[in-house]
C-alpha cells in the first residue's frame, strides 16, 4: 500500500452527493457575482494547514488529492453527475472537531457604475436554477428571487437606458433601491448606470 493510500484510509468520509449541488451551482453559474468558496476550516490551533490532506474518495480508492490553499484553507471541488457523486466521498485526514469543512456563497458589488442589464441579473437566474437543483421535485414550493436590492451608503440613483425609455430609480429613506427582473430588458440588455456604486447587493423574492 502507497503512503498516500495509507494516510486516506485514516480520514473521515464527508458524502459527495451533499457537497455536489453546491459544486454544479458554482461551476454553471454566468454571473460573476456569485462567489462560491469551500473552505476547510481550523477549529484546532495546534493543527496547521500542513497537516491537513484532502481526498475523493471512490468505492474505497483514491480518486484524487485536493490540493488545500496553505493560506485560508480554500479547496477547489471538482463537479460530478449526482449519479457518480453518490459513489463519492470527501475525505479529511483529521477528525470534525479539528477540521470541519465550511461553504460561503458571497455576493459582490458590481465593480463599475456602468453595468449590462443581463450581467447584472443573470445572478437571480442562477440562484433559482441552484435553487432547482438542490431543492429537485421540491422546487415549485421553493421561494424564487425576481428582484435585486441595492444597499447605498448615501442618497443614490440607478438609471436603466432602454431603447424606449429610461428607467430611473432613486434611493428610499433607507438609502436602498430594489428593481425587480424583466424578461423584455433581459433580451434588449440595456446598460445600467449607477450615480455611485452599492456597498451590498442581495437577491430577493
Amino acid at each position: 500500500m502507497s503512503f498516500l493510500a495509507s494516510a486516506a484510509s485514516e480520514g473521515r468520509d464527508i458524502q459527495y452527493k451533499e457537497i455536489n449541488p453546491w459544486i454544479i451551482m458554482s461551476s454553471q453559474a454566468k454571473s460573476e457575482l456569485l462567489e462560491t468558496k469551500f473552505i476547510l476550516q481550523i477549529l484546532n490551533e495546534e493543527i496547521t494547514y500542513e497537516q491537513v490532506n484532502a481526498w475523493i474518495i471512490e468505492n474505497g480508492q483514491i480518486l484524487n488529492e485536493i490540493p488545500i490553499d496553505p493560506k485560508d484553507g480554500t479547496i477547489n471541488l471538482p463537479a460530478y453527475t449526482m449519479e457518480r457523486a453518490e459513489r463519492l466521498a470527501l475525505r479529511i485526514n483529521q477528525k470534525k472537531e479539528t477540521v470541519v469543512l465550511d461553504m460561503s456563497v458571497n455576493i459582490d458589488n458590481p465593480a463599475s457604475k456602468e453595468i449590462p442589464y443581463q450581467d447584472l441579473f443573470v445572478l437571480l437566474d442562477d440562484i433559482n436554477n441552484a435553487t432547482k437543483k438542490i431543492a429537485g421535485a421540491l422546487y415549485i414550493f421553493a421561494p424564487k428571487v425576481k428582484s435585486l436590492r441595492f444597499q447605498f451608503d448615501r442618497p443614490a440613483s440607478i438609471d436603466i437606458l432602454a431603447k424606449k425609455k429610461t428607467y430611473s430609480y432613486k434611493t428610499d429613506e433607507n438609502s436602498i433601491i430594489e428593481i425587480k427582473s424583466s424578461n423584455q430588458l433581459m433580451k434588449e440588455n440595456p446598460d445600467v448606470i449607477f450615480s455611485v456604486l452599492p456597498k451590498a447587493t442581495e437577491p430577493i423574492n
